[in-house]
């Protein structure tokens, strides 16, 4: 054996003495819907010099394709959330915890981009397709377009520098090559070790590993299948999928609520190898995803209805005691087994109950008048109605906000049939769901406005063109339908209050905004109508309006 490989071989027992590896298995996780997770792991390790280390998640390469060829490596960040990594050792005291960067299996290059584009400034020689001549140069650059017509596979072009010219070559031209200087034909992936400093060495050191990443999510489907007799079954499946960890038995908190996570796009100091600039920066100017998220209520919690216009929090699902007063509340699975990149679906729920028949309206909001010229009249709007179901939460846990797919029982075929797909909102246990079906045809629902009077608005006398108008509205519902029907017709109406309705109305004022005169309203009639008639509802109010 050669004295270099003796001086390796010792420098690596040196470097390893006194640090032992811990193996960490995932014992729960706690997933959002909006991707980020809180892993919990634990493992039993042997401590050396009071030391041991961790493989902590790391920046992972993915090779990304097109149909043509096969782009370089690009970096996706799955680090680990600033602020959330926690060790814990029982009966032992961490005295310090320190990161070091080790290099994982080399990954060899399989197209010429790749070659290209990681040994730009080397020196190269090139043979093209039908040639003998080399071609001799400098790599300079290559292009970087992703191509998706097959006329322009042949554009992308390496660039040659030779002495003070340049030289374009495309790759489809490219017969062999050789490097004249020292290549690089591969990557090394590099990873990142926690080391932990104890202050006893102990055998058998049981160590916990918390902390919050991104990479793992879950979404919600409902099936109901409706039933003769005014019966329907409804079930709730979880999607979950996972692209950062591996999971063996573990137990699995399925979270809905609103989650703000203030700096998910930080990441921690000990998992990171961002430089100091972009740590401070990322604290100091945290992005706005946590405020974005919202726009999406199957990935949130958040509920807007014409009904309820408010975010409804849920209760934890272990009891009806039990976390009530929580603004999270989990699904709990367990002994689930996934390796990084599965992809699985559980159940969550199931039950069957009765339902009711009823057909839902929006109606066009009147926030546009505000700023109107002279006078104000609203010709009639056509309107699409919902045949809806309306039912009892019977499950033990909460319904939280999921895409829903209904079926519904064909006596001709004896067979369920697919019928649609929508949205089903977030329901507490016990409570009434309504849930949109399909739109209906034969309930033809029309609205209309007009002026009835205009005075001005002796609040603000310096100004000469602002008026308070009394509004005359009307709901016009036909049913074309042999059975009578349970109507439920919602609207938000803006206007300094709400004056008389010859129906009555349930209203809720939500909003208004600063210097604004107008508050917003939410309102909503419920009434029969009867089979092949019409119903006329009227109502009143006063609003602000500029000129």
């Amino acid at each position: 054996m050669s004295t270099k490989k003796i001086l390796i071989i010792l420098f690596s027992i040196w470097i390893n003495k006194g640090i032992s590896q811990c193996k960490l298995d995932v014992k729960k996780i706690t997933i959002f819907k909006d991707a980020t997770v809180f892993v919990e792991k634990e493992g039993v390790c042997d401590t050396e010099d009071k030391t041991i280390y961790i493989d902590l998640p790391y920046k992972e390469k993915i090779e990304e394709k097109d149909r043509y060829r096969q782009l370089y490596d690009r970096k996706i960040k799955n680090n680990i959330i600033f602020g959330t990594i926690e060790v814990e050792t029982p009966n032992n005291e961490v005295i310090t915890k320190q990161t070091t960067t080790v290099s994982e299996k080399k990954q060899v290059f399989s197209s010429i981009y790749q070659i290209f584009h990681n040994n730009i400034g080397k020196e190269i020689e090139i043979v093209l397709n039908g040639k003998s001549e080399k071609i001799k140069g400098t790599i300079f650059s290559i292009e970087d377009k992703i191509v998706y017509q097959q006329n322009q596979a042949g554009i992308n072009t390496v660039t040659l520098k030779q002495g003070d010219k340049w030289k374009f070559i495309k790759l489809s031209e490219i017969d062999s090559f050789e490097f004249t200087d020292q290549a690089v034909l591969y990557s090394e992936p590099m990873i990142q070790r926690l080391l932990i400093n104890l202050k006893k060495d102990k055998q058998d050191q049981q160590l916990k590993l918390s902390y919050l990443r991104k990479g793992i999510t879950w979404t919600p489907n409902y099936f109901i299948s409706i039933k003769p007799n005014n019966k329907l079954s409804l079930s709730l499946k979880a999607n979950i999928i996972n692209d950062v960890e591996d999971l063996s038995d573990a137990n699995v908190n399925l979270a809905v609520g609103i989650p703000i996570f203030k700096y998910s796009t930080v990441a921690a100091p000990l998992a990171s190898d961002d430089k100091v600039i972009d740590l401070i920066n990322g604290i100091t100017n945290p992005n706005k995803e946590t405020t974005d998220m919202f726009r999406n209520s199957i990935g949130t919690q958040r509920t807007i209805s014409a009904s309820a216009l408010e975010e409804i929090y849920g209760n934890n699902t272990k009891g009806p005691t039990e976390g009530k007063d929580d603004d999270i509340f989990l699904y709990q699975i367990d002994n689930v087994s996934m390796k990084r990149g599965d992809r699985t679906n559980v159940n969550i729920t199931e039950f069957e109950t009765s339902y009711k028949d009823v057909y839902t309206v929006g109606l066009q909001s009147n926030d546009n008048i505000i700023s109107n010229s002279n006078r104000y009249n609203q010709k009639d709007n056509k309107n699409d109605v919902w045949h809806s179901v309306e039912f009892i939460n019977k499950a033990d846990v909460p319904l939280t906000t999921g895409s829903v797919f209904f079926k519904k029982y064909n006596s001709l075929t004896k067979a369920m049939v697919p019928i649609s797909q929508e949205m089903l909102g977030y329901t507490p246990i016990g409570e009434k769901c309504i849930a949109k079906m399909s739109i209906s045809p034969n309930i033809i629902v029309s609205q209309s406005e007009k002026e009835i009077s205009r005075k001005k608005d002796t609040a603000y006398l310096h100004r000469d063109y602002d008026y308070i108008v009394r509004v005359k509205g009307e709901i016009e519902v036909i049913n074309l339908k042999n059975k009578a029907i349970d109507m439920i017709v919602n609207r938000n109406i803006k206007a300094i209050k709400l004056l008389e309705s010859s129906e009555p109305w349930k209203t809720m004022q939500t909003y208004r905004q600063i210097f604004e005169r107008n508050q917003n309203n939410i309102t909503q009639w419920n009434f029969v109508v009867e089979p092949q008639k019409k119903k006329i509802i009227s109502y009143e109010y006063e609003i602000f309006v500029r000129n």
